[in-house]
């Protein structure tokens, strides 16, 4: 299992982050066999600000990872540095 926190990478952008998320999770299952669980998110009424997931289940968890951060690179998401 790994944690990670997204946000969009341009406030501004139009997109959904909790629908780009959604897809990128359902295409990620797909090729890594790999199950994402979001486990939290912004508490901002109007949009979703961040959404924190979980990946598990697959084998190769960092080529699984990179492979995801890549899809929501592309939809305009970004992850969250602590």
């Amino acid at each position: 299992m790994a944690t990670f926190t997204f946000r969009k990478a341009d406030p501004r952008d139009w997109r959904d982050l909790g629908f780009e998320i959604e897809e990128a999770s359902n295409r990620l299952a797909d090729a890594y066999n790999c199950r994402v669980e979001i486990v939290d998110w912004s508490p901002d009424e109007d949009s979703i600000q961040w959404v924190r997931v979980e990946l598990h289940g697959a084998a190769d968890i960092d080529a699984a990872g990179n492979w995801y951060f890549g899809e929501l690179s592309r939809r305009g998401v970004v992850m969250l540095r602590a």
